[in-house]
């Protein structure tokens, strides 16, 4: 006795694989790609303002503290907006200025990072460099020599705190 099956159409061959035929299965292939971004934060910026009484000679204040994490080599760099401090009256620079530039000392008080003294100029100098991948936490120390030829007034400079991804 001879048996024949005849399967007609796509049902008919899902029928022929329930009954015993080749398995049948589907795949599918998921591809994921994730860039991780180069990361410099500066969690901590150093005081907005500081104010103090300057007299002739040495003068220090505290400045605050700066900290930065990142997942890479980075640099904080410093920038002042005048060379030296400037007479500063009813919003306005004048043009008498002090003799002596102010310095900024970075203290590295957590972290890896590698903090270094800056005479404030109007050139960006780098104030910290660090090789990431932690969070650097520097207190920072301004200091003003004052001359006894500078001229009695009120005085100010404007620093700008620039943290990058070293190139």
């Amino acid at each position: 006795m001879k048996t024949r099956a005849f399967v007609a159409g796509a049902a008919g061959a899902v029928a022929l694989s329930l009954i015993g035929g080749p398995a049948m299965a589907d795949q599918a292939d998921q591809t994921v790609d994730g860039t991780l971004a180069t990361t410099v934060t500066m969690n901590t910026a150093p005081d907005p303002s500081v104010s103090w009484a300057l007299s002739p000679g040495a003068n220090t204040k505290a400045g605050g503290k700066l900290e930065i994490a990142s997942n890479t080599a980075y640099t904080v760099t410093l920038q002042a907006a005048k060379a030296t401090m400037t007479k500063y009256s009813a919003g306005a620079y004048g043009t008498d200025a002090l003799a002596t530039a102010t310095t900024v000392t970075p203290t590295l008080t957590a972290g890896t990072a590698v903090p270094a003294p800056v005479l404030t100029g109007t050139t960006a100098q780098t104030l910290v460099t660090g090789v990431g991948l932690t969070t650097d936490t520097m207190s920072l120390q301004l200091s003003q020599p004052v001359l006894i030829s500078d001229k009695p007034a009120s005085y100010r400079n404007v620093f700008t705190y620039t943290a990058s991804a070293a190139l």
